[in-house]
């Protein structure tokens, strides 16, 4: 570590102001290799790819008396057997979410359907899966799948009745919960023949037919993976390296940086083929790696230009992870850095390369977080500084106090709340102990809405009877300020009992066995990670709260302290969109 600079951060980010405007700084990879594999993988089609399908469609039907979730893990295993494998020019890690380079994977057994939030970004893609799925395919999953299942035991449900397909819908219809971290520092220890050993002594004995069910499946899922990445080692005997690194983690323990990497990898892309589509972080992988690292070095098989380039390959590797070609991204992440309970600083040389390798490919996935506290190195900090300044906006940062401090209260020990992770937008884990539950959606600017319009909406198109007093009787803010609090709560409250509807039906028909092998003690309980981990923290998520903030200030000045409109007379020109209220809008 260096001695701290002298520049402070009000003076560094005042130089950076005085600089002017900031652009995206062009991508400089650190060799030309990954600089030909980056533009490889920028530059794939969006495509359709439907091995997947075609295997699990098939195995479904020729194993009906099985459990659902022994159906799901012996289609996952004879997919790994047999999916066509390839290998990007240039990629140094193998493992890829689908037969076809950039091309998506179909998850049948969730649903069929188009991304509403892929569409919603693009509307030209609208459409995009219109005549790709064999009508075979799609009309036996119709009301098969987790999505034609909820649909059935939900007719009153904001989805259509169950012969009623839609083109398109919601992602936990499409792809699993995500939202998570696997736990990988048991695999990189013991390797995954030892846990398809636990797997089988776990079995032993159990007599309970719903443990033994999702026994079974975990052992078929490792043995997919197993077998998954022993035919990597076939297919890429032209390649000794690569061939005999898959060879030896296709059962045993890592022993060297490249090894572990590519392990973590083999085994972070299986959750994703299981169908663990958004926002998944791979551990600590800055901890995780950094004692193949040291030992590499000390041993003079690797130097800091090589482990940046494969920190780059790993990179590259989860953005091309992001199933739907460089259009739509999963938010998926990587987390660096933090602190311990007692304070010390978790930095490492690792957590520096993999802020260089994101970086240094100027993509917009994976996000790239760093933990602050105040014993950060600040040699660190500033470096991550100066990367925000090439206009990419990473590395994001946590408060390792806040973020802490929240957990606690909410019954998290010590310990694992100072192992926390980012994952997905803004969401929170801990690796291989917390299963995130987005159970509830507060809509600000709705219940902002209803509260102006007497509950009626801007279209007069709400359907709930009003929960608070008509808008001219609200004569104080902080009666306004009460109705909009009504209508927010209950916006909480139906988003929650929608929400439970659907976690119930993912823990029917959305089990993911290979993935709940990630997770601190649901091969000990013999159950899937659906139905519970060491933490199930249920949450409330929302957007436009900025708005919201904003706009009921705006209200409480204009109308209430300068009384310069009433509520009905700024409703009405919200409904107009301030067409012909022009004048009130200023003053808003």
């Amino acid at each position: 570590m260096r001695p701290r600079q002298s520049l402070s951060r009000r003076g560094f980010l005042g130089a950076l102001g005085a600089a002017g405007p900031v652009l995206a700084a062009p991508a400089t990879p650190s060799t030309e290799s990954m600089g030909a594999l980056r533009r490889d993988i920028l530059s794939s089609p969006v495509a359709m790819a439907l091995y997947r399908a075609r295997v699990f469609t098939r195995v479904f039907q020729e194993n009906e008396s099985q459990p659902w979730i022994v159906r799901k893990a012996m289609a996952l295993r004879e997919y790994f057997r047999t999916v066509p494998l390839y290998l990007r020019a240039g990629d140094r890690l193998a493992g890829s979410i689908s037969e076809t380079p950039g091309a998506m994977p179909l998850i049948v057994e969730l649903g069929i359907a188009e991304n509403n939030i892929y569409t919603g970004e693009n509307p030209n893609r609208r459409g995009y899966l219109r005549g790709k799925v064999p009508q075979d395919i799609r009309e036996w999953w119709r009301d098969r799948n987790l999505w034609g299942r909820y649909r059935a035991a939900n007719p009153r449900a904001a989805v259509p009745p169950a012969r009623e397909l839609p083109e398109s819908t919601q992602y936990k219809f499409i792809s699993n919960q995500g939202h998570l971290s696997p736990g990988y520092a048991e695999l990189l220890r013991v390797g995954l023949g030892s846990l398809l050993a636990r797997v089988r002594e776990r079995q032993a004995g159990e007599r309970d037919l719903e443990k033994l069910a999702f026994l079974s499946a975990a052992e078929h899922t490792l043995l997919g993976l197993t077998e998954w990445i022993r035919r990597y080692a076939d297919f890429l005997v032209g390649n000794q390296e690569m061939s005999r690194i898959a060879a030896k983690v296709s059962t045993q323990a890592p022993e060297t940086f490249r090894e572990a990497l590519q392990l973590i990898w083999f085994a972070h892309q299986a959750i994703h083929v299981e169908g663990h589509g958004y926002s998944c972080t791979p551990d600590h992988i800055d901890q995780l790696l950094y004692p193949f690292y040291l030992a590499d070095k000390q041993a003079g098989r690797l130097n800091d230009a090589e482990a940046l380039a494969l920190c780059e390959n790993f990179v590259l590797k989860m953005y091309d992870n992001t199933v739907w070609g460089p259009e739509h991204h999963l938010t998926q992440g990587l987390c660096v850095g933090g602190s311990t309970p007692d304070g010390r600083d978790l930095t490492n040389r690792l957590s520096r390369l993999f802020i260089e390798a994101s970086t240094n490919l100027s993509l917009p996935e994976p996000l790239v977080w760093i933990r602050w506290h105040p014993a950060i190195d600040q040699e660190f900090f500033d470096y991550c500084l100066s990367r925000i300044a090439r206009g990419t906006c990473f590395p994001l940062m946590w408060n390792d106090a806040v973020i802490t401090a929240g957990l606690m209260e909410l019954g998290v020990a010590r310990e694992d709340a100072f192992n926390y992770i980012a994952v997905g937008c803004n969401e929170l884990a801990i690796p291989g102990q917390f299963y995130f539950n987005p159970g509830a959606h507060a809509n600000y600017l709705r219940s902002l809405e209803l509260a102006l319009t007497s509950g009626r909406g801007y279209q007069g198109d709400a359907k709930a009877k009003p929960l608070a007093p008509p808008a001219a009787e609200l004569k104080t803010f902080e009666g306004f300020a009460a109705a909009f609090g009504a209508y927010l709560r209950e916006s909480i409250r139906t988003s929650y009992a929608t929400e439970m509807t659907i976690l119930e039906a993912q823990m029917k028909w959305g089990q993911t066995p290979l993935t709940s092998c990630f997770f601190d003690g649901c091969l000990a309980r013999a159950q899937d990670l659906t139905l519970g981990t060491k933490y199930n923290i249920l949450s409330c998520g929302g957007i436009f709260f900025a708005n919201a903030v904003d706009s009921l200030a705006a209200i409480r000045q204009v109308v209430y302290e300068k009384k310069q409109a009433t509520l009905e007379e700024v409703a009405a020109a919200c409904a107009a969109n301030f067409k012909g209220h022009e004048r009130l809008r200023a003053k808003l």
